[in-house]
């Protein structure tokens, strides 16, 4: 019970202390805060927030490139919290007290102190989990290997990785139970935002309180908050420049939205379509002359492309390519040694499965919010909508469309909807457009209640509630045994057992002090539970991970100058055992589909 309690105290330490540095490293644009009228004080907050994870992520990505270790963490977060004496911030805690208003902002509050409390569960799972497969492996070799670099079987860690440099740095200071919860802190960042910006558009307290508890309820969105996905951050990044950019009175503002632009840039691929988006309607939206609103275009993507440009820099010079891993038409125009064009074509397939979604015709697309909120198992990772944002994001938006700034966030958002539909419809890559839709559904379901008919009055009442608890019933039910296990240490060692692929294979190695470095046969083997260094001659895609290697049986000619002592042999999914009878070593350990051979030096080990 203590050891459990003390993982549980040490991650919530992280968390505060990365919370605290965040506010203090967005400090900086301080002065710029303060003169943007339009801009809450809890949006405002929110923000501040946002904009100090991206400035510690990008300038600790810089620095890793050479050095990266647990001193480095606790110096870049101690001076980033020490920021909040030079730049104090206050945060307005007055909420309407009207219970009608209070009770929906205490409903999703609620929902998201569940996230919470399931985010401190340790992550298990095989490599059909992307946590386990890049969005965490990552950050776990950096730390072994004391320096940010892609992991060379697995190309997926060279995605733009800022808000993974963060679950790295909390990581490095406490355990693997941190980055999850830091992961619920980036929604609720994004939930203040949501909440601000309805009252933009003219939301009265329970209009505001109702989208929050629209989004932080819907099954779509809060799926992945607390699995140390990149989805939240993302949206909370492209959200804060949109919001920037469309409502900017001065350039500076503009170049600000920039740079939030670049921070969602630099945490997904999907920022790019993102920046053009952005830009677009910023171009479009305003009512200077043509010549201002060029400029202001350009300053945008100016900052974007500074704020964003490092990790696709990183990836041009170390891997050849500045998108890795690149889809076949850039491949043919960067060939990459590593990534060979068949694992190009083979993940280009995978994700056109993925995206599959259902059709891309213009009825498909008109349909849309019907299938998402009625047909959600047609799409991966799917879970609903709700029926809220369906039901009454049209009134808001009918309401709202006077307001430049409402008009400017109904096309962006449609923008969004339209590059996801055409490229890959996987639920979760429509976050930010999501939030915009609750925000709008928060206008109109007030609009609904103020109504003088009491038959309107109970039509929204019987659709908000339907939607609400749904949402929160598929939120707690999905986490049940997550949220057992971070409250039971019996629960949490069970479901470890249960769900840690290899576990005693793992076991084995990570416990040995003769275990120096591991051949990893099998590119299905989920390497972020070996805390041992590590190669992988070639990747779950097809990478050629090991120069002038390209099989298991190859790397045994070269083995003494791998410097590895033990081979880790797994025969997953029934393809049999890929190191050669004919290798070296000696069997040192076998359960199940897994072999355990020393290759070097004696062992006793049974």
């Amino acid at each position: 019970m203590i050891p459990h309690l003390a993982q549980l105290l040490s991650a919530s330490g992280a968390v505060v202390l990365a919370i605290s540095a965040a506010l203090g490293a967005g400090g900086f644009c301080g002065k710029m805060w303060s003169e943007f009228g339009g801009l809450r004080p809890a949006e405002r907050l929110a923000m501040r927030f946002l904009g100090g994870c991206g400035l510690i992520g990008l300038l600790t990505f810089l620095i890793g490139q050479f050095y990266f270790s647990t001193p480095l963490i606790v110096a870049v977060f101690a001076g980033s919290a020490a920021l909040n004496f030079r730049f104090p911030w206050r945060f307005d805690w007055r909420f309407s007290a009207r219970a009608d208003g209070a009770i929906w902002l205490l409903f999703g509050s609620c929902t998201l102190l569940v996230c919470v409390v399931s985010g401190f569960d340790r992550p298990v799972g095989d490599l059909g989990a992307d946590e386990i497969a890049y969005h965490l492996l990552g950050p776990v070799t950096w730390l072994r290997e004391q320096k940010i670099a892609p992991v060379a079987h697995e190309s997926l860690t060279a995605f733009p990785a800022t808000v993974e440099v963060l679950f790295a740095m909390v990581r490095g200071i406490s355990n693997d139970r941190a980055p999850g919860v830091l992961g619920v802190v980036f929604f609720g960042a994004l939930l203040l935002q949501v909440r601000g910006l309805a009252q933009k558009m003219g939301a009265t307290e329970r209009g505001a309180n109702l989208a929050v508890a629209l989004l932080a309820t819907m099954p779509a969105v809060t799926a992945t908050v607390d699995r140390c996905f990149v989805d939240a951050p993302f949206a909370a990044f492209s959200l804060a420049a949109a919001r920037l950019a469309f409502d900017a009175s001065r350039r500076r503002h503009i170049v600000l939205a920039g740079v939030f632009a670049g921070f969602a840039a630099g945490t997904k691929y999907l920022g790019l379509p993102l920046i053009v988006v952005t830009a677009g309607v910023l171009f479009f939206q305003r009512n200077n002359p043509a010549k201002n609103r060029a400029c202001d275009a350009v300053a945008f993507l100016a900052s974007a492309a500074l704020a964003g440009c490092a990790w696709y820099f990183r990836n041009w010079i170390v891997l050849g390519n500045p998108i890795y891993p690149p889809p076949p038409a850039l491949w043919n125009l960067l060939p990459t040694a590593a990534f060979p064009l068949d694992a190009s074509l083979k993940m280009q397939a995978y994700v056109a499965e993925r995206g599959q979604g259902l059709g891309r015709g213009v009825g498909d697309f008109f349909l849309l919010p019907f299938r998402l909120t009625y047909q959600t198992a047609l799409f991966h990772g799917g879970g609903g909508i709700g029926l809220g944002p369906l039901a009454f994001a049209p009134i808001g938006m009918a309401l709202a469309w006077w307001q430049r700034v409402a008009r400017a966030f109904v096309v962006w958002s449609v923008l969004l909807a339209l590059a996801w539909f055409f490229t890959d419809q996987e639920m979760r890559f429509l976050d930010a457009a999501l939030a915009v839709g609750c925000v709008f559904a928060g206008l109109g379901c007030d609009a609904m209640f103020r109504r003088n008919a009491a038959a309107s009055r109970a039509l929204a009442a019987a659709a908000l509630a339907i939607s609400l608890l749904h949402g929160a019933l598929i939120t707690v039910q999905s986490r049940a045994e997550r949220l057992l296990s971070v409250l039971s240490p019996s629960r949490a060692s069970a479901r470890w057992r249960a769900n840690v692929p290899y576990r005693e294979a793992f076991d084995f190695l990570n416990t040995r002090g003769e275990v120096e470095k591991v051949l990893v046969c099998n590119p299905g083997t989920p390497t972020y539970f070996l805390r041992k260094n590590y190669v992988m001659p070639r990747g779950r895609w097809g990478e050629r991970s090991m120069a002038g290697v390209d099989s298991v049986a190859e790397s045994v000619r070269i083995l003494p100058g791998l410097g590895v002592s033990h081979v880790l042999d797994v025969n997953s999914f029934g393809g049999g055992f890929a190191w050669p009878e004919s290798g070296a070593g000696k069997l040192v350990h076998a359960s199940g589909n897994v072999r355990i051979y020393e290759v070097s030096g004696t062992s006793d080990a049974r």
